[in-house]
């Protein structure tokens, strides 16, 4: 018989919310938002600073955080998956199922990077649609007993 351990998770998840809101990097005075609805869907909404509605979609799942910059709005859900849109509301790429769930989501020029809960850490160019590097922390998470540290990714 062989007994595994279970794996405990290296950073803490970001919790699903009921609503979360966040105002988007760069020029013009936009915000991005996620209201979970009683039916367990999420509405993603981008507003303009007086309270416009750019765009709005939905997500089939609870929100734990979202990002973005004068480019694109991200959404990272509980279920592992990320939204990536375009500045006009439109599906940037097909939902990427992440490995765990997201521990930081950071948006900056036209980079998203997501690290997840056991460590994993991936960058896309999101306007080139393509993944610049995907790695894994968790080393030197354990290594220096984890949590705690902020990221912020710069163009």
């Amino acid at each position: 018989v062989v007994h595994v351990a279970s794996m405990q998770p290296l950073l803490a998840a970001k919790p699903a919310v009921n609503s979360i809101e966040k105002a988007l990097e760069g020029e013009g005075d936009l915000h991005l938002g996620a209201n979970r609805q009683p039916n367990g869907w999420t509405v993603v909404t981008c507003t303009s600073g007086h309270g416009r509605t750019v765009w709005r979609d939905m997500v089939p799942e609870a929100a734990v955080a979202v990002a973005g910059s004068e480019a694109f709005g991200a959404v990272a859900c509980e279920n592992c998956c990320l939204y990536i849109f375009s500045r006009a509301g439109r599906r940037r790429l097909p939902a990427i199922m992440l490995e765990s769930r997201v521990a930081l989501l950071e948006a900056g020029g036209r980079y998203l990077m997501a690290v997840t809960t056991d460590g994993g850490c991936r960058l896309w160019d999101v306007e080139g649609l393509k993944e610049e590097c995907g790695f894994s922390l968790a080393s030197l998470l354990r290594a220096g007993g984890g949590g705690g540290a902020d990221a912020t990714v710069t163009s």
